[in-house]
C-alpha cells in the first residue's frame, strides 16, 4: 500500500469518526506504524492498546494550512495525537483518542479565538440561529450532557447543519434547531433521541423572544464593555 492509499484510507476513516472494525483500525494503524518516525510510532503503539482495551479513536480534518499552528497548540495541551498530510485536497487528518476530548476542545477554542478557526462552528448564538432560521419550524430538546454536543461539533459542521445551546432557568440546557435538521442531529448525537422534541414557539411569540434574547445580548456586552475599559484604566 503506497503513502497516497494509505492517506486515503485515513480519510475514509475520519468520516466515520474512527469508529470502525477492530481488526480495520488495527491493521491502519500498523500501516502508519511502518511509515513513521520513532516518537510517531509511539504514539500509533498507544493509540493500538489504547483501541484494543476498548477505548475509541476519534478523528478531525481540517485545512493543512492550520496543522503547523495546531500541532504547537497541542504540544502545550500535552495533547497526544497522530497527523497526516494529505496536500492533494489540501487537508489534515489528525487522529486522537476519546479521552483526549477536553484537549482537544481546548485546541480548537484557542485556535477559533486566535482567528485560526479549524472549521466553522456549527452552534451560534440564540439570536442569531433565530434571525437567520426566523422562517424555519423551530424545535427545542433538552440535553443530557453539553460534553455530546462538543463531541458532535465537527461533524455537524461538516453535515453543514446549524444550531443553537440554551440555558434554562433551573440551569438545564436545550438544543435549539430546524426541524427540517433534527434527523440529522439525532443521527449525530447532539440530540437524544430517547427526548421528545417540542416546538419551541407553541406558546411563545417569535418577535418577544427574540427581543428578550437581544437584551440579553446588550446586557452582556455592556457588562464586556465595563470590564474592558476598566483594565485599559488600571493599566494607565
Amino acid at each position: 500500500m503506497d503513502d497516497r492509499t494509505l492517506v486515503n484510507q485515513g480519510m475514509a476513516y475520519a468520516q466515520q469518526t474512527m469508529e470502525t472494525g477492530d481488526d480495520l483500525i488495527q491493521a491502519l494503524l500498523a500501516a502508519l506504524s511502518e511509515r513513521s518516525i520513532p516518537q510517531q510510532r509511539s504514539t500509533l503503539e498507544q493509540f493500538s492498546q489504547y483501541e484494543k482495551t476498548g477505548g475509541k479513536l476519534k478523528a478531525i480534518q481540517f485545512d493543512i494550512n492550520h496543522l503547523e499552528d495546531f500541532r504547537m497548540m497541542a504540544r502545550e495541551e500535552k495533547f497526544m495525537h497522530y497527523a497526516i498530510r494529505d496536500r492533494r485536497t489540501e487537508q489534515a487528518l489528525v487522529i486522537f483518542r476519546e479521552c483526549d476530548r477536553m484537549q482537544m476542545n481546548l485546541v480548537v477554542e484557542r485556535m477559533a479565538e486566535e482567528g485560526k478557526p479549524l472549521y466553522q462552528n456549527p452552534q451560534l448564538s440564540v439570536f442569531d440561529f433565530l434571525e437567520k432560521n426566523e422562517e424555519q419550524e423551530i424545535m427545542f430538546c433538552p440535553i443530557e450532557s453539553m460534553e455530546q454536543v462538543e463531541a458532535a461539533k465537527w461533524a455537524a459542521a461538516k453535515r453543514k447543519v446549524e444550531f443553537a445551546v440554551g440555558k434554562q432557568q433551573d440551569g438545564s440546557y436545550i438544543v435549539i434547531f430546524c426541524k427540517a435538521d433534527m434527523e440529522v442531529l439525532q443521527e449525530l448525537g447532539i440530540i437524544d433521541q430517547s427526548k421528545s422534541a417540542c416546538n419551541l414557539f407553541q406558546t411563545s411569540d417569535m418577535e418577544k423572544v427574540k427581543k428578550i434574547v437581544r437584551d440579553e445580548r446588550k446586557a452582556e456586552d455592556a457588562v464586556k464593555e465595563s470590564e474592558q475599559e476598566n483594565k485599559k484604566h488600571h493599566e494607565r
